[in-house]
């Protein structure tokens, strides 16, 4: 007769050390918590109490995991088992790596092979309990897990037995530029630079002398919503503090946004509010050599537009007001011309702009039938775009689901303005400006214009490609709505406004 051995409990309790590659991470306890609809290979099969290690050979990113489990038959309606990653010693550790694979949107997968066979069966994962496009995967709720609880462990029972394929079982190594290996024991300060990605070429920058620098992160007025602090907020501020961290390693000296710096660090989700700044339009205007850049993380922005980027580098990006071209036309044309010549400048006129200008010039006549009459009088303002290299649009909107980034590169590189008639960007100037200001009174029509002439601008800053191309953005208006933006609060200005110039100066190009 067989000896009985003493059945395995429901819920299954592994303890052992948790590796990757060649590095002990911790020792964790492993509770069987939850399986799927359908039979699973048990928890205590995949990871027997003989085992002292749960092995995973690198980090991969969890988007093309989640992708190869899908492709491989897994899904919430199937065969899995979840489990608790806790610290028997009650270690911050599992913490710190939680926070650290939820930044960088990391996982840990192995392969499961059946016994006495290369095939493998099933995957261990393990990855944050935050991290939403996993949890998608399986059915379990947060009643379901511990507080305590950081990382979970999913096996995974694939659909059909497969090969293991290289990818799995020898990935590449997680890189990232270690400027102060000497520091290695300064766990703050490697968090930060994992976190952070620092470039080697900004390392040089900050390395090659003292530089004065100020970090501006989102204004705080807004930040608490209820009283308690939005998540996006609470990244900000934890990506500001690492940012700090590193730069605590440079001779350089913080002096904060109301003295002039050589350098300024905007996150990401603060380029909307830049403007606040003190002098920022002095800065950006007159400091040819200053940095602006970027750091960190924020989903209201490009994914392209993320760590650390230099922004605002050179030139910049113009348009003008229709009362601009009214009040001093020569002026504006000959000016709009020396910045189109330029090969850092790009001069832009919106289509609802340009509708509008004709709209105001010609009140009473019919402007189609003046172009066909040839006695239209604003010509010389669209010759600019088919003679001059003006661009006639909007800024390109960017929209990761529907376009690429690549193809907002090439269109922005095609339009120098290849129409050679003047004709159908007049009717599309006016169909734009007609359709769009159709419902509003007259009185209320040029404020609108002007309104969208200033969120075209800000939507440039934001771009990923225009953002990293040029360093203004300029409106050139007439004299009198200069004083008028001079004379209000800049705080209740729109965010991001771009600078305003009245038209005659021709000291811009630079």
């Amino acid at each position: 007769m067989s000896p009985a051995y003493p059945p395995i409990p429901k819920f299954y309790k592994w303890k052992g050390k948790l590796v990757c590659g060649s590095l002990e991470l911790d020792e964790v306890a492993v509770q069987d918590v939850k399986g799927g609809p359908s039979p699973c290979i048990a928890l205590a099969t995949a990871l027997p109490s003989t085992q002292s290690t749960l092995a995973f050979s690198s980090f991969q990113t969890g988007t093309d995991v989640r992708a190869r489990l899908v492709q491989a038959g897994v899904s919430k309606e199937k065969r899995y088992r979840i489990a608790n990653i806790d610290s028997p010693t009650a270690s911050p550790a599992l913490l710190t790596l939680s926070r650290y694979m939820q930044k960088q949107g990391l996982v840990l997968i192995a392969p499961v092979t059946a016994e006495a066979s290369d095939k493998v069966v099933a995957f261990f994962v393990v990855f944050p309990k935050t991290l939403s496009y996993m949890r998608s995967l399986v059915t379990i709720s947060n009643s379901e897990i511990q507080t305590s609880i950081h990382l979970l462990l999913g096996l995974f029972e694939i659909s059909e037995p497969v090969p293991i394929p290289s990818t799995v079982h020898t990935p590449a190594p997680l890189q990232f530029y270690n400027p102060f290996p000497s520091k290695s024991t300064d766990v703050n300060l490697q968090y930060a630079l994992r976190i952070l990605k620092l470039p080697k070429e900004l390392h040089t920058f900050l390395a090659s002398k003292p530089r004065s620098y100020c970090v501006w992160r989102d204004s705080t007025k807004n930040a608490h919503a209820n009283g308690k602090k939005n998540i996006a907020v609470a990244d900000m501020e934890f990506e500001t503090r690492l940012l700090h961290e590193m730069l605590k390693n440079y001779e350089g000296e913080n002096k904060g946004f109301y003295t002039d710096t050589e350098i300024v660090f905007v996150h990401v989700s603060a380029l909307k509010t830049i403007h606040e700044i003190k002098s920022f339009a002095e800065r950006m205007w007159k400091r040819v050599v200053g940095a602006f850049i970027t750091y960190g993380r924020h989903a209201s922005v490009p994914e392209e537009m993320w760590g650390f980027r230099s922004v605002f580098e050179k030139g910049g990006r113009v348009t003008c007001t229709p009362k601009a071209f009214l009040e001093n036309p020569k002026a504006l044309l000959t000016l709009l011309e020396d910045i189109g010549k330029h090969q850092h400048w790009s001069v832009n006129l919106q289509p609802e702009m340009l509708g509008a200008l004709v709209r105001m010039f010609h009140q009473r006549e019919d402007p189609l039938w003046m172009l066909e009459k040839g006695t239209f009088a604003l010509a010389c303002i669209f010759d600019l775009i088919t003679k001059h290299n003006a661009k006639f649009e909007n800024t390109p909107p960017v929209d990761n689901k529907t376009k690429s980034f690549r193809f907002f590169q090439g269109q922005l590189a095609l339009a120098k303005g290849s129409c050679l008639d003047i004709n159908p960007l007049v009717e599309e100037a006016l169909q734009v400006y007609d359709a769009k200001y159709a419902n509003m009174p007259n009185d209320k029509k040029y404020e609108a214009v002007v309104a969208d002439i200033k969120k075209d601008m800000r939507s440039a800053q934001l771009h990923p490609v225009l953002g990293a191309q040029y360093r203004r953005f300029i409106v050139l208006a007439s004299e009198e709505e200069t004083k008028d933006l001079d004379s209000k609060d800049a705080s209740n200005q729109p965010v991001s406004h771009p600078t305003y110039f009245v038209v005659y100066p021709h000291a811009i190009v630079s």
